[in-house]
């Protein structure tokens, strides 16, 4: 009995290796090799070394690394490291990449003669918020000692001027409205500060802008700023519906300092707003009356919202809707605050045809235009998805 008990358990044990053995050989539980592909590191064609056991070129540097000390936020600056061979061969040269705010000038001349020196400039400028600044360029060489070389500019930057809030935003305005902003610039480098003029970075619609500027107080001044001035900035009205996309340049009487910069953000808003019950969609222009009994017909009452100084000027005509079955009535306006409700009725009569008007073939949905005697606003035109069954 015994011996039987272990004969099947060796059977069983064989047939368990051998089942194991085969999936190994079919590479289930083998290791596999997972090739992970990167892209190829770009380079630049580099230099050829010269031949060994000969001449060889020497590139030695004034100094590679450049500190400038102090300069203005977003001013530019520039500095020529001279590069020079004093080696017995030809030194061969090939511009590499360069930081994102530093600029290398093109080298014209990719060849130093033994004895012979080359100027190049590394030219910058101090867009960052940090008050570190930091930028390098790369070369490179067919000298074997030294194939490869950063020039390196190094620095501090500072705020000498300050404008605060730093730009200046209108909102919910409409075009036929005037608003007012204002902003402070305030110096660290003079006891007088002015502005001597401005420009606008968009010119088509600096018509629509004007600043006005006085000297503040000294009591109004931060913590070691000498002197400021308040910019008062107006927005005329007839600014088209839109974000709004401008910003002021100021000019002033302080030396090597760059223009100071007041962005203009915000949006002109149509003056005529649609609400309505659910089923209006304000975003797509579109009402949904869903299906409508044609035994019942149905209503609806939207509201044109007129706001701005001009709203009782704004007049709303020449209804026109389609299909016939789709009625619209202007009713009497009424005052709500500061603005002008005009109500419009929406109606589906009772008997009218059977139709499907719910958009599921283009051009079928229905549409009501409402025309205005202001060109700038023109036409209100919305959507209308029904249909009408029995």
């Amino acid at each position: 009995m015994r011996l039987w008990f272990f004969a099947l358990a060796a059977i069983l044990l064989g047939t368990f290796v051998g089942a194991v053995s085969a999936l190994w050989q079919t590479d289930i539980f083998s290791p596999r090799l997972i090739v992970v592909q990167t892209p190829p590191l770009e380079l630049p064609e580099l230099p050829v070394l010269p031949p060994p056991g000969g001449p060889e070129p020497r590139l030695v540097i004034d100094t590679p690394h450049y500190y400038f000390g102090r300069m203005e936020r977003k001013a530019t600056g520039r500095h020529t490291f001279v590069l020079k061979n004093v080696g017995s061969y030809p030194l061969e040269l090939v511009k590499g990449k360069t930081s994102c705010k530093c600029t290398l000038s093109d080298l014209t001349q990719t060849k130093i003669a033994p004895g012979e020196s080359l100027d190049v400039t590394l030219e910058w400028t101090a867009k960052t918020h940090d008050s570190l600044f930091r930028q390098d360029a790369t070369i490179y060489t067919n000298d074997p000692r030294r194939q490869m070389v950063k020039l390196t500019i190094e620095g501090i930057v500072v705020d000498s001027v300050v404008v605060t809030p730093p730009e200046v935003v209108f909102s919910n305005l409409t075009a036929d409205e005037e608003a007012h902003g204002k902003t402070r610039i305030f110096t660290s480098l003079s006891d007088s500060l002015e502005i001597v003029g401005h420009t606008f970075d968009n010119p088509e619609t600096a018509q629509f802008f004007a600043i006005e500027t006085e000297p503040l107080p000294k009591e109004a001044l931060p913590e070691n700023m000498q002197s400021g001035r308040e910019i008062r900035i107006s927005l005329k009205p007839g600014l088209p519906p839109g974000n709004i996309q401008q910003k002021i340049r100021l000019q002033l009487n302080i030396p090597d300092v760059p223009d100071a910069e007041v962005p203009i953000k915000g949006r002109i808003g149509s003056p005529i707003l649609i609400v309505g019950p659910r089923g209006w969609d304000q975003e797509r222009g579109l009402l949904r009356l869903g299906t409508i009994d044609r035994a019942k017909g149905t209503k609806v009452q939207l509201k044109v919202m007129i706001r701005g100084p001009h709203r009782q000027q704004i007049e709303m005509r020449n209804v026109v809707s389609q299909p016939e079955a789709l009625h619209v009535t202007l009713q009497t306006p009424e005052e709500l605050g500061n603005v002008l409700a005009v109500p419009m009725l929406i109606e589906i009569p009772p008997g009218s045809p059977v139709a499907d008007h719910l958009g599921n073939a283009p051009g079928s949905l229905g549409e009501i235009t409402v025309e205005t005697n202001q060109p700038e606003i023109g036409q209100l035109r919305f959507n209308v998805a029904f249909a009408v069954t029995d």
